[in-house]
């Protein structure tokens, strides 16, 4: 009988290995410390006097230039000033030749000495300057200074010089110590270096290859090849475990990976568009193909929309069918946790959700629709073996796909009986609008006629005050014409049957046409009314609906502008377009009801408070009018400051001139 090793832990030799790298690491570094350690302290010294002459030096020479360049500016302005600055220099330059002569190397101090000498003549020779007035002293004053300056100027540019050379000698210095650091440090790197390998590579065989045979095990049941399994043998211990789950895995996915498919491809089937029929026979027939059923039956349970039981049978002969009829549901329900168990609830989906119920061969599981119950689907296995626990996931997958799927038929079909619903009220209030319309306007027409036929006295003399009844009599009946045609034009708008004739029309002709029509109106109600119209504007339209949109858009204007008021009309084109503004000093538009306003029947807030007149189709018969002609139009407003409607349209291009009007009907 052999002794066989006992399996050891990654925790164990990574530790052994670690312990050995971080020794060799710390042996490795203690030297390099030491031996940087001596490289510099032999240069610091050195290098740190070496940056405070150089630096002793730049002050100085800082100084000489600050005051070379204020006296520049006194000879040039002879400003006091300058003079101060001059001054606030040397007294800088006189700490600064202190601290140089204090920290240079002894054999510098006579270029230092050198530099004080030509520094004090430049110095006495800028005094001579600054006594005298600018421009008074011989030009050779102003020579000899500049030379000074620069003779002090090449004294610190020696010194520079200097300290740099010994800069290159320090430095020298310390590769020389760094030569022999490194050599002193190579051999100890090698060994290093060595037994970093060889740790490495021992501890690379122990854990790095059994990785790698997992990684290749589990790219190839990415690849879906569920064959290869690892040899777990001598493996340290997590990874033996990591080995062995991975090849369980691999045994889960190659039974389920047929599965899968045909999982996902009765998800998407019950993802397409379809009637709640058609939804139920797909997933009979998809449950008794994934799972080699004998029969599926489905059971949709009774609602308010559906008082009876719906039930679909799917058997293995793959015949589908369905029977509606009052049946006890509570025989199809599983033997289950009530819905109010925390552990029912799905927490992805939000809901209350029944478990699947294993009875033998057969499986109960419960669809569910948001948070209710809506009915059960029963799996009979027949000759196939016992339920396993993913295939039970698949199903419950299934039915709850099913339940989504379901309520997005039945809202949809809801949806289309509702859109039906609505457009069947909506063309029967068009045509009740229309004849009740069409019925008014020949009692109102033989109202204005008898009116008239007063007023001019025709059946006899009238006195003032019937002369006025006349009159209010009249003003209502053309008001309430005028309503009934906004009616009928919206009626016919959204009938489809409005005639129009497409031709080329000057708007500007059209404009001008409505100023006599609104003129008298305006003068009584003491509105200034306005026209502007630049020029001719060609566009492709029907002039009568043209007509209609600029006296719905001036009479709304001059309604709704109080006494002292204005409105302007103008007409102008730019960038192929022609551009109609009708623009008022008016009560304005709440912002809240301005997006509103070109619908049907809606009248703004601050209208109804002031009870002024109107039907609030006015400039839903203007949006309308204007999409025919394949413009746009858009409003501003503001509370009490008025109102601006802009109407867009497309002007005629010159090969349109010459084509004849077409007589359309717009739907």
């Amino acid at each position: 009988m052999t002794n066989r090793a006992r399996p050891r832990s990654v925790a164990g030799i990574l530790r052994r290995a670690f312990t050995a790298v971080i020794g060799i690491l710390f042996l490795g570094g203690t030297a390099a410390v030491v031996a940087a350690l001596v490289v510099y302290r032999a240069g610091d010294e050195q290098l740190k006097q070496i940056v405070d002459v150089r630096t002793a030096n730049l002050d100085v020479r800082r100084a000489l230039t600050g005051a070379e360049i204020a006296m520049d500016n006194y000879v040039l302005t002879g400003s006091s000033d300058d003079l101060e600055h001059a001054a606030a220099a040397e007294l800088a330059y006189g700490f600064a030749i202190e601290e140089l002569r204090h920290v240079s190397f002894p054999e510098d101090l006579p270029y230092v000495r050198e530099l004080a000498d030509a520094a004090d003549a430049w110095w006495h020779q800028s005094h001579l300057i600054a006594r005298a007035a600018p421009d008074t002293l011989p030009t050779e004053v102003y020579v000899e200074s500049n030379s000074l300056y620069r003779a002090a100027l090449d004294a610190s540019v020696t010194i520079d010089e200097r300290v740099t050379a010994r800069s290159r000698d320090v430095i020298a210095g310390f590769d020389t110590l760094n030569i022999q650091r490194v050599a002193s440090l190579a051999a100890l790197i090698i060994v290093a270096a060595l037994l970093t390998v060889l740790i490495g590579t021992r501890t690379s065989k122990q854990i790095t290859v059994p990785l790698a045979a997992i990684a290749g095990e589990i790219d190839a049941l990415r690849r879906g090849d569920f064959e290869p399994r690892i040899d777990v043998r001598g493996m340290p211990l997590e990874i033996a475990h990591l080995a062995a789950t991975t090849n369980l895995r691999a045994d889960e996915l190659a039974q389920t990976r047929e599965l899968d498919d045909a999982f996902q491809h009765l998800s998407i089937e019950l993802r397409l568009p379809a009637t709640p029929d058609e939804l139920l026979e797909r997933a009979a027939a998809g449950f008794g193909r994934i799972f080699t059923l004998a029969d599926v039956t489905i059971l949709v349970y009774p609602d308010a929309d559906n008082p009876v039981a719906h039930v679909v049978s799917w058997d293995h002969a793959g015949r589908t069918r369905h029977v509606r009829e009052q049946v006890t549901t509570d025989a199809y329900l599983p033997h289950q946790m009530p819905a109010h168990d925390p552990d029912a609830v799905d927490p992805q989906l939000g809901v209350a959700l029944l478990r699947a119920h294993v009875s033998g061969k057969n499986l109960s599981i419960p669809i569910s629709e948001r948070s209710a119950l809506v009915g059960t689907v029963i799996l009979v296995g027949g000759d196939r073996g016992v339920w396993r626990p993913f295939e039970v996931q698949f199903a419950e997958r299934l039915a709850a796909d099913l339940g989504r799927a379901l309520g997005r038929a039945r809202h949809f079909e809801q949806e289309q009986k509702l859109v039906s619903q609505l457009k069947e009220l909506d063309a029967a209030r068009t045509e009740f609008i229309s004849t009740v319309s069409h019925e008014l306007r020949t009692p109102l027409t033989s109202i204005k006629g008898f009116a008239e036929i007063l007023a001019d006295e025709e059946a006899g003399p009238i006195t003032p005050r019937q002369r006025k009844m006349l009159g209010t009599i009249e003003r209502n009946v053309v008001r309430l014409q005028g309503m009934i045609e906004n009616l009928l034009t919206m009626s016919r708008l959204e009938l489809g049957s409005a005639q129009t004739e497409m031709r080329p029309v000057d708007l500007g002709n059209v404009v001008e046409s409505t100023r006599a029509t609104f003129e008298p109106a305006a003068a009584s109600a003491d509105v200034n009314l306005a026209y502007e119209v630049r020029g001719p504007v060609r566009i492709n339209g029907d002039e009568l609906s043209l007509d209609r949109v600029i006296i719905n858009l001036v009479s709304n204007a001059i309604k709704f502008t109080p006494h002292g008021g204005a409105v302007t009309v103008l007409l102008h084109s730019t960038d192929g377009e022609a551009v109609l503004v009708v623009k008022d000093t008016g009560i304005g538009i709440p912002a809240e009801d301005q997006d509103k306003v070109f619908g049907r029947f809606f009248r703004a807030g601050n209208a109804l408070d002031r009870v002024v007149a109107g039907t609030g189709i006015g400039l839903a018969i203007v949006s309308t009018i204007v999409e025919q002609h394949l413009g746009t139009v858009s409003l501003t407003s503001e509370v009490g400051h008025g109102t601006t409607v802009t109407v867009r349209l497309p002007l005629l291009e010159d090969r349109e001139l010459s084509r004849p009007p077409a007589a359309t009907d717009r739907r």
